[in-house]
């Protein structure tokens, strides 16, 4: 099927999100610009998740926007969206389309754009900074927030997640499960001095290598505690106890770095951990793709997100905590359940990376399944499901 020379704007671009989707819409022949906030952090600029930004520089835009309260007074954007055909949006593109007078048609939220920006917070007066952030909130914010989420057309995210669905049901709003096609590989084979990064001699001196490059979070705070990282610690620290030519690789940022240090040393076993600095996610890609044998997502939250897929589009076999059933997550998400060893304990942890290390063809067979379950559901798949909806919308707006 000839598919129609649509001109679509991405608005944000947290966690690389639409620039990951913008790249699979210029492959299909979209016209895609790219709408970067003033206060996006530098971690999520696109030259961070691209070898390639010329090619791109032409149709990524900065936005004069990002903090409301230094916005007030400011009325219409710098840029036309009106001359576009499809506008995808998150953060708070659906406060400046409700202040401008616009309606989203695709509301793509990253989390608390949707849980926490279209509510009136608390107020707190525990100190004058937490009182003005309340303040700014509650009168300038969540007002707007809230009545751009209810004018988009669609919503795209999973809604199995409890501040997902918690949120959309007070909004009375429904939404599409759709995958992100956040994830892009390029064919780029870069020279990297990994020095910078990590200790490369010392990762290279060990037979297996594990690797997981989510943050640091868990066991502080029970709203926040998602990641179950001291599980992943304990569950290798079991299994390297007779198998000592293996390593867990673990990334140095997160609230909680320190006190999984403090546990990887009560635990003996700081010498079996690779300290990875924070580093943009086109270097993350390639430190899998050269060095991972296995992956570890989260043990906690028991949902999969991006650490898992960038995984499984190395071909990565990955192991963590799913808490939904073939059955559950096939209705609540419209795909079947990818193929991960769903584990959340640390003996349960430790067995899994035995099973995949010492027996050959289930390492295979999960490397194959993997990749074709990303590709099929999670790259080239998801991009798909999302062009169909926007010529759904296309058509709805021209009729």
């Amino acid at each position: 099927m000839k598919l129609p020379k649509l001109n679509i704007a991405l608005i944000g671009n947290m966690n690389n999100n639409h620039f990951g989707i913008k790249r699979y819409f210029d492959d299909i022949g979209f016209s895609c610009d790219l709408y970067l906030y003033n206060t996006l952090p530098e971690h999520f600029l696109p030259e961070n998740d691209t070898w390639e930004i010329k090619k791109h520089e032409k149709s990524i835009k900065k936005l004069n926007r990002g903090i409301p309260f230094l916005d007030l007074f400011k009325s219409r954007p710098n840029y036309d969206f009106e001359k576009y055909d499809i506008c995808i949006g998150s953060g708070l593109t659906p406060y400046y389309f409700n202040k401008w007078g616009f309606e989203l048609d695709i509301f793509l939220p990253y989390g608390s754009d949707l849980y926490e920006l279209p509510f009136k917070k608390n107020w707190r007066f525990d100190s004058m900074k937490s009182f003005l952030i309340t303040c700014h909130h509650n009168l300038f914010v969540y007002r707007r927030q809230k009545k751009g989420i209810l004018a988009s057309k669609r919503i795209f995210t999973i809604n199995h997640i409890k501040l997902i669905s918690e949120a959309l049901n007070k909004l009375n709003r429904t939404s599409l499960p759709f995958s992100t096609p956040m994830v892009y590989l390029e064919k780029h084979s870069p020279s990297i001095n990994w020095n910078e990064f990590l200790d490369i001699k010392k990762l290279q001196s060990f037979e297996l290598k594990i690797i997981s490059h989510s943050r640091q979070a868990w066991g502080y705070d029970s709203k926040y505690d998602i990641k179950g990282n001291d599980i992943l610690i304990n569950g290798f620290s079991l299994f390297v106890k007779n198998n000592p030519n293996a390593c867990l690789i673990l990334f140095d940022y997160g609230p909680t770095v320190e006190k999984s240090k403090t546990l990887i040393k009560k635990l003996g076993i700081a010498d079996k951990i690779i300290w990875v600095k924070q580093m943009p996610r086109k270097l993350i890609y390639y430190l899998i793709k050269e060095y991972a044998d296995i992956g570890a997502d989260q043990f906690k939250s028991g949902y999969i997100g991006s650490t898992a897929y960038e995984l499984m589009a190395h071909g990565i076999p990955v192991i963590c905590y799913l808490n939904l059933t073939s059955l559950e997550f096939q209705q609540k998400l419209l795909r079947p359940i990818p193929p991960i060893i769903n584990v959340n304990t640390p003996i349960k942890v430790s067995n899994a990376i035995y099973s995949i290390h010492k027996k050959n063809e289930l390492y295979k067979k999960l490397c194959k399944e993997s990749k074709k379950y990303f590709d099929n559901y999670l790259g080239k798949g998801a991009a798909k499901v999302y062009i169909n909806e926007i010529l759904s919308i296309y058509k709805e707006k021209i009729n």
